[in-house]
């Protein structure tokens, strides 16, 4: 199916997004600071196609090693209530050009359909 990787994968929407896509057959990578929640248990935290990733979406260089080795991006990281957050932003290193986010000099990334929709 492809690998996907799932930025606030611990948040409330992250984590139905991510069991429905280890549901669906995609290798999940999920990132996220946990300044919201904290570390929650998830059904889906030993499932042999899932790694969980202590970090922050704003930290290029940790989101680009990441990247590198997926097929799809989900932004889900966002700032909550006033709080700061692992909120992807762009910066000198990501480049917005013809409607998608571009990584220079590493893997180019855009976003794809992964044909979610309600059952």
């Amino acid at each position: 199916m492809g690998s996907v990787l799932v930025s606030g994968s611990a948040g409330f929407i992250g984590g139905y997004l991510v069991r429905e896509l280890l549901e669906r057959g995609y290798d999940v990578t999920g990132i996220d600071n946990l300044s919201k929640y904290g570390r929650v248990a998830k059904s889906y935290d030993d499932h042999p196609s899932y790694k969980f990733v202590i970090g922050d979406a704003r930290d290029v260089g940790l989101l680009t090693d990441l990247l590198i080795s997926c097929d799809h991006f989900v932004a889900g990281a966002a700032m909550i209530a006033g709080s700061l957050t692992s909120t992807p932003t762009p910066t000198t290193s990501w480049r917005l050009t013809n409607g998608s986010w571009r990584l220079p000099a590493t893997r180019q990334s855009r976003p794809t359909g992964l044909g979610l929709s309600r059952r």
